[in-house]
């Protein structure tokens, strides 16, 4: 019997080791662990003949193709994106560097949670692709967007406000898709409480 866990990469397969598949009649000094089933997306028994694989290394796969891992990589990915939410740290610097008054300040503002707000997209291009195609396009975005705020606040380039609130947009705009190519996954490998 195989199983699989949904991870921003594709699924992870596993396969229950049955007695059957050995080679040779197990030996009493062959440790043998059991991951519970409620841990884990299904058990596992590791062992020595297990693929030729160490139970050490078994343990550490399971574990990283495991579900609580993915709730572990979904919070660090999410405590990533924190650009549209520390706007008021940086926005002095675009506000001195640009020469801008409050109003325009406002204005970027405004554009910043327009981008964060919007994220439709994601959600159907999530649809279609798979999770890491969804947080590759995010990263890429966020990027675009960020770098060009940066190279306007170094004087690289003076574009109007129009364009500095399309970038800040864009770059905002990321985080809808960080939202949903980790926090999707990570809620579908929850089965059992997604309905609740």
């Amino acid at each position: 019997m195989t199983t699989g866990i949904l991870t921003p990469f594709g699924y992870i397969m596993h396969q229950e080791i049955s007695p059957s598949l050995y080679p040779t009649p197990k030996p009493s000094w062959l440790p043998s662990i059991t991951i519970h089933k409620s841990l884990f997306s299904s058990e596992m028994e590791l062992g020595c003949f297990n693929s030729g694989r160490t139970p050490i290394r078994n343990l550490t796969l399971q574990v990283l193709s495991g579900r609580f891992f993915m709730v572990f990589a979904t919070i660090m990915i999410l405590s990533l994106m924190g650009t549209t939410y520390i706007f008021g740290l940086y926005s002095n610097e675009i506000k001195s560097a640009l020469g801008y008054d409050q109003t325009t300040l406002n204005l970027l503002s405004f554009f910043k949670d327009l981008g964060t707000a919007v994220g439709i997209h994601a959600g159907l291009i999530m649809e279609v692709t798979h999770p890491w195609v969804v947080l590759a396009i995010g990263a890429i975005i966020n990027f675009f967007g960020y770098f060009m705020v940066w190279l306007a606040v170094i004087h690289r380039i003076t574009p109007p406000v129009w364009q500095m609130c399309l970038y800040i947009c864009i770059g905002a705009n990321a985080i809808g898709f960080a939202n949903t190519g980790a926090l999707v996954t990570c809620v579908k490998n929850f089965p059992e409480i997604e309905a609740s």
